[in-house]
């Protein structure tokens, strides 16, 4: 018996998704060693107007967001390839493409925000 793989077809959109965690990584790297051992990564206002942060150790809060963007997306393939997403939005199908890059762009911008928080 012999089993054949065939590669997946790259498309635009995957360059481009890859494009961006590389980016949101990238962010994490080159601020590393300007951001201190304790980082900021959450503000909570109270009832009563105090505000409380949330600290995380630097190893933890530089990679964070990315490692969970590139499990986001790791996620999303899964999902679109398991449940044929593109032939159910064969008329729609650059819409979920879209929706996939705006939530990375919204972890990205998380990701500098939360970088440019602590420098």
């Amino acid at each position: 018996m012999t089993t054949s793989f065939t590669a997946p077809e790259i498309r635009s959109p995957d360059v481009t998704a890859l494009a961006l965690l590389a980016l949101t990584m990238a962010v994490g790297i080159a601020s590393y060693g300007d951001l201190p051992a304790e980082m900021v990564v959450g503000w909570h206002v109270g009832l009563d107007g105090d505000v409380r942060l949330t600290h995380a150790p630097r190893q933890v809060a530089a990679f964070a967001v990315p490692t969970a963007a590139t499990g986001t997306y790791a996620v999303l393939r899964a999902v679109e390839s398991v449940l044929d997403i593109r032939e159910e939005l064969a008329d729609f199908e650059s819409v979920y493409d879209v929706a996939v890059h705006l939530l990375l762009v919204g972890l990205f911008a998380l990701q500098a925000v939360v970088v440019a928080a602590n420098l």
